[in-house]
Order: structure tokens, then sequence, then C-alpha cells
């Protein structure tokens, strides 16, 4: 598996993966489902600019995490770690190779290494990422991704939207595989009395659309009706996108907002009726997920791969990107109607069963069987040549 992962992890108990300062991640949740599966042996390739650690998590999972100079990265188009991908894969030969992340990064190490590979699209650059197509660095990984797509065989769109761009900007094949939820999610209990009207999960940035669900606040509370909202996240990028956010929130009249700064998405959700995703761009969304998992519902923006995910009026509420009228009516929706908010979860937490950890695991697995049998029926009508005299 090549893909980015928290040296410091290594130094702690998996039990600390839920703690303020690891949070889990789809590929974290992968990678613990494969720790108990028999016949899989998993090895975690990753790159650091702070130090170098290798070590075992959950007993099985082996990790060897890399410390790279600062210009090994994007600005020098990664490659100068591209010997050092193929150097482990050489002495390890393993049968497959996963590359994880959006595209400017391990997925185009992934390609460019001789084993069979497959990568994951967790963003698309320009489509549900929502980069910036200015400047030098925005471009370069752009192209960086064009190439990475040209040279893929097979890829892992973890919604319909992601399979759909793959499909038009690319001859691999797409496997549609969603994203694993945690098992923790589906125990969480109701709550008859919530904190929170809506929990909103994600970093603090104009793409992100918090300001707007705050704006649907303030629009819902000149109707007389208060909302309370809590805020789990960080800001991203400058330009005092938060403090503008609080400058708006503590204008509210009878609606209050609650910052509570970065933390596990599952302690808050225990205290909220549902999940507020104002988002522009999500290839999936993990938080959207989750708390269905947690059978919260969610009101969201119907864009990119959310529909995949929250399904209109069975599981939640989707509208127009940038409607903020729209957005208000879906939230006093469910906040004057309690019996919707509850039918609508449990419906959420129904559909979560096809995200459940255990479940994407086994089909991930399988898919992998299936790349390695098609690889050597392929390898045995070829000639046999070495990979690295093909320029692989």
């Amino acid at each position: 598996m090549l893909c980015d992962f928290p040296s410091e992890l290594l130094a702690h108990s998996p039990d600390e993966l839920w703690s303020e300062r690891f949070l889990p991640t789809p590929v974290l949740n992968l990678l613990e489902g494969f720790s108990s599966m028999p016949d899989i042996e998993p090895w975690v390739l990753s790159f650091s600019r702070e130090r170098a650690v290798s070590g075992c998590l959950w007993g099985r999972v082996r990790v060897r995490v890399v410390r790279v100079p600062k210009g090994t990265g994007l600005s020098t188009g990664y490659f100068l770690r591209i010997p050092i991908v193929r150097a482990v894969v050489r002495r390890l030969e393993p049968d497959i190779v996963h590359g994880q992340g959006v595209e400017a990064g391990y997925a185009w190490l992934a390609v460019n290494q001789p084993r069979p590979a497959i990568i994951t699209l967790h963003g698309v650059l320009g489509f549900t990422a929502q980069l910036r197509t200015g400047g030098v660095y925005p471009r370069l990984a752009r192209a960086i991704q064009w190439v990475t797509m040209k040279r893929a065989t097979d890829v892992i769109a973890i919604s319909e939207a992601v399979a759909r761009w793959i499909r038009g900007h690319s001859k691999a094949r797409a496997h549609l595989l969603p994203n694993p939820v945690h098992p923790s999610f589906y125990s969480l209990p109701p709550t008859s009395e919530p904190e929170f009207d809506f929990l909103y999960v994600g970093r603090i940035c104009p793409e992100k659309g918090l300001m707007d669900a705050i704006e649907a606040l303030r629009e819902l509370d000149r109707r007389g009706l208060p909302v309370k909202l809590g805020v789990v996240g960080r800001e991203s990028g400058h330009g005092g996108y938060l403090r503008r956010c609080a400058q708006v929130a503590s204008a509210l009249q009878r609606s209050s907002v609650t910052f509570l700064g970065p933390q596990p998405t599952l302690l808050p959700l225990r205290r909220a009726r549902a999940l507020i995703l104002p988002s522009y761009g999500e290839s999936f969304s993990m938080a959207a997920a989750e708390a269905s998992a947690a059978g919260r519902p969610v009101v969201a923006y119907k864009t990119g791969g959310v529909p995949s995910v929250v399904i209109h009026e069975r599981t939640g509420l989707l509208v127009e990107p940038g409607d903020i009228r729209a957005l208000a009516d879906a939230m006093g929706t469910l906040v004057l109607n309690s019996a919707l908010a509850h039918s609508l979860g449990r419906e959420a937490r129904k559909r979560a069963a096809a995200w459940h950890r255990d479940r994407v695991c086994q089909l991930t697995i399988e898919l992998y069987r299936e790349l390695i049998f098609r690889r050597s029926r392929e390898s045995q009508r070829a000639p046999v040549t070495d990979a690295y005299s093909r320029g692989l």
C-alpha cells in the first residue's frame, strides 16, 4: 500500500486511533480490516519530511515511513521518490501495489513501478477536489494526474461520480468500491435530547461551505426558528475564513454556533440530531457516510459523489449547491419534524451497511485476486522481458 501514513501512530496503541490526535481515515480503516484477515500480508510504504520510522500496527500491518527532503514532492513531480518505491517493490515482490490518494502523489508512484497496480481516487483535481487552476503547483498537479490516468489500468472509484469521470478521462477499468466506515459508528445509539440540531464536520474553508450553513441558520433565525450548530474541524488555508464565519455566527439572535475544533467525529455525533454538509466538492464524503452509519440523517448539497451516499428524501435531504433558502428549508424541516428525522436516520443506517469496513475489505481482497489472476494470464501470453527494460 502506497499512502500517507502518520508516522507518530506507530508510537501509540491501536486504541488511540480514536484519540484527539489520530482520526480514522479510509486507508487506516482498510488496513485495520486487513490486519484480521489471514489471507493477506499488508505492507505500507509512506513518505515524510519529518522523520523515518518502521514498525508494525495491529500486529500484522508492517509500515515503513521514509524521510525525504522537501524538494522531492510535487515541486519535482515526485520523480526522486520513484527509485525508492521501485527498490522496495523489487525487494518485497508484492502481488499487487495499491496507490491511495489524490492523484498528484501515491497513485502516480503506484503506476511507475513494475508490479501489478491499482489506484484509488480519493479526489479528482479540478472536479471533486476543487483545486484552483491558477499557479504553478496546481497546473503541475493536474498534469501528473493526467499522466497517471493515462498509465493506470485499474482504478477504484469511491462513487458513481468519480466512476463517470474515470470513464471519460481514461481507458482504465473503473471498479466501483466505496470507502470503508469504521464499525464503531454502527453501534452509536440514537439521542433523544441532542445538544446540536446539526453537526458540521470538515475543513473550514470556502469550498466546504460552512458559511452557507451559517447563512441558512440566519435565514431560520429571521423566521423565528432557533437552531443549534456544532462545528468540528480546523481552518484550512489563509484569508480569515473562520473569523468571518464566527462574526456572522455571533450576530444570530436565537440560533447558536459552537466551534468545537478538530476532534474525532464519533464523539460529537453522539450529541447531534443530523449532519449538515454544504460542500461544493466531494468525491464520496466520509462525514456523510459515518453520520449515516450512526443513524443520523444528512442535509447536503447535491454535488460530486454525495448522491452516492445520501438518497434524497430517503436517508437525508439534498439541495442545489449555493441555494441558501433551500438549505434553510431542509434544515428547518428536520428540526420541526422529528419523526421524519428519525425515519431518515433509520434508513441511513440500513444503507450504510454497504460501507461497513469488513464488507469493503472483503470486496477489496476479491478485487486484488481478480487483478492478480488476470495479470498472471496476460503475462503467460506475453513474451518474457524485464519490466525495467520496458521503462515501467
